[in-house]
């Protein structure tokens, strides 16, 4: 999920950094940004509070509405458990609506952001989703974006090659967990940069298949959990299935439902509120 983050940080500032210091576009970033998360993630989170209701389950309707909103700075049980990125993720919009607003405000709210985790992450009962450490990926992908164009796209695999084998060398050695994700932010941070290169350079061609699989990629996130849980009540076990088989299996589940959800639900919808 670190690089999940790392690549969200890159992504926004390139999609937005003409937005930033111009108050008047805030909503228009705004607008975006909650159409690209909420409408399926709300579907999705609807379908498994039926689910819960169904199965005897029960939350108070305050973790509910937390759940409904994204904005929690504790950590209130999750419905979707894969949601707990987006609790971060709508975190980071936020701050970053500071730059948008004022140049100086949002570097004020980032640094503060930053601070507030090194001193406070070991806090007892601190506000979680705030003050986690992973909230730094999001500056190492936005740190890549303005390197960019001062690197040749040719040497595109220098910052590739050092950030898979940061990446490798985190398999192995680990140190203590903010550590840890500083190390990964900024390997993230490199791979991003890397990629991006590569693209500028035309180094290969994506498959279809990869860019349709991209697309989808956010509500196969949301759902393959269910996708799983269904996949072992419909088969039965994986158990007696070589390990390689059964992960590639319920991979092709997750992925193939995700992506007929993403065509035939989410995509007319994203289409329909960016017309």
């Amino acid at each position: 999920m670190d690089f999940f983050f790392v690549l969200s940080g890159f992504i926004i500032l390139h999609a937005h950094m003409d937005d930033i210091g111009r108050p008047a576009r805030l909503g228009r970033y705004l607008w975006r940004r909650a159409v690209r998360v909420y409408p399926i993630y709300w579907i999705c989170l609807t379908l498994s509070v039926g689910a819960l209701v169904v199965m005897g389950g029960a939350l108070p309707l305050w973790d509910i509405a937390l759940n409904y909103g994204l904005m929690d700075p504790f950590f209130h049980p999750r419905i979707i458990a894969a949601a707990w990125t987006l609790f971060h993720e709508i975190l980071f919009y936020l701050a970053f609506a500071g730059l948008i607003i004022h140049r100086r405000l949002g570097i004020a709210l980032f640094g503060a952001w930053i601070l507030a985790a090194i001193i406070l992450f070991h806090h007892p009962g601190g506000p979680a989703t705030i003050i986690n450490p992973v909230n730094s990926c999001f500056l190492f992908g936005m740190i890549a974006r303005p390197a960019l164009p001062r690197i040749p796209a040719r040497a595109f695999f220098l910052p590739l090659a050092a950030g898979l084998a940061g990446f490798a060398a985190m398999t192995i050695v680990a140190a203590n967990f903010m550590l840890d994700v500083m190390v990964l932010g900024l390997a993230g941070g490199l791979v991003v940069l890397g990629l991006a290169l590569a693209d500028q350079a035309n180094a290969w061609k994506v498959p279809r298949l990869l860019l349709f699989l991209g697309a989808a990629s956010y509500v196969i996130y949301l759902t393959h959990y269910a996708e799983f849980s269904f996949a072992f009540r419909l088969l039965g076990s994986f158990s007696a299935w070589p390990a390689i088989l059964s992960v590639a299996a319920m991979m092709a589940l997750a992925a193939a439902a995700g992506g007929a959800m993403y065509w035939v639900i989410e995509r007319p919808i994203l289409r329909r509120l960016r017309s």
